[in-house]
């Protein structure tokens, strides 16, 4: 049974049909707490200061339709992370990409099938972002369902650490001008935090380098006193370090990575941003897997 007071996920339903909209609230509202809107507009606004869990949105609206409430929220800082599914009656395939494109998650096909969708909806929400976690629980690695919310998740991982102590290197692509603000440049004066930034050298060095433990060198000189067994490690997205033209040669070097990382490191968490494409997702959770310590 579900407690009284148990916070329910938020999820914004936009759509300019009333009647599909009140079904929709009694549907969903058994399991989530649903906000519905029929003007997109007003939808936007609230958006900026309540993000919801998820946003379903109509494609095909008069005035405003869902592509330009897509190119809104994802053209807001406070509103980019927010996972957008879009609906449709259409079958054009040329909607789909033009949405994922515009940055949707997903896509519900109108009409809904109503004695499922409030498991549909579940199961979007519970897959948004996928994590794999060694059972040691000293490795992991979590695919996130876009840029805006990996950057996220990058900067919670890394309070939550020092919030228990622990001293983080965070290997990133971003300028550390550009990652890193005020509530954090005193832990990166007291070397609590250690931001590295990866550079294009390395892309070119890392898929030929039999040793990777040079890598870790100029860290280690970084952190103090401290051994690196000690330190927790971040790292951005490492598929950019070997891109997908040789799956097989990436692989290999994400297995070598992975274990040096393993056995340098106190733990780990690696973030990757999900791919729209069918085999370069698969690709990424290979990636994963191995970085989350599941695969040998």
């Amino acid at each position: 049974m579900e407690a009284k007071n148990a916070q329910r996920d938020v999820i914004f339903f936009v759509d300019d049909d009333q009647d599909l909209l009140d079904l929709v609230q009694v549907k969903l509202g058994k399991s989530f707490d649903v906000k519905t809107f029929s003007d997109p507009l007003q939808c936007i606004e609230v958006s900026d200061k309540i993000q919801p869990k998820l946003l379903i949105v109509d494609l095909n609206m008069p005035n405003i339709d869902g592509f330009e409430v897509l190119k809104q929220l994802r053209g807001h800082p406070e509103t980019s992370s927010i996972p957008i599914v879009c609906t449709s009656a259409s079958t054009k395939q040329a909607d789909r990409t033009r949405a994922e494109k515009l940055g949707a998650i997903g896509f519900l096909s109108k009409p809904y099938n109503v004695k499922n969708l409030s498991s549909d909806i579940g199961s979007i929400v519970d897959n948004l972002n996928k994590s794999v976690v060694s059972n040691n629980k000293r490795a992991a690695a979590t695919i996130c369902f876009n840029e805006a919310e990996k950057r996220k998740l990058i900067l919670n991982s890394i309070k939550e650490e020092m919030d228990l102590g622990e001293t983080v290197v965070f290997l990133s692509w971003e300028r550390g001008e550009d990652f890193i603000k005020e509530d954090l440049q005193e832990q990166i004066e007291s070397n609590q935090l250690v931001f590295l930034e990866m550079g294009p050298s390395l892309i070119t060095k890392l898929p030929y380098l039999e040793d990777v433990s040079p890598i870790f060198e100029d860290i280690e000189n970084l952190v103090g006193d401290l051994h690196l067994a000690q330190v927790s490690l971040i790292m951005d997205d490492p598929q950019n370090l070997f891109g997908h033209n040789n799956r097989e040669r990436a692989l290999a070097t994400t297995l070598t990575l992975s274990r040096v990382i393993g056995t340098t490191f106190k733990k780990s968490h690696v973030f990757m941003a999900k791919n729209t494409d069918p085999d370069k997702k698969m690709f990424t959770m290979k990636v994963a897997s191995i970085f989350g310590g599941r695969s040998a």
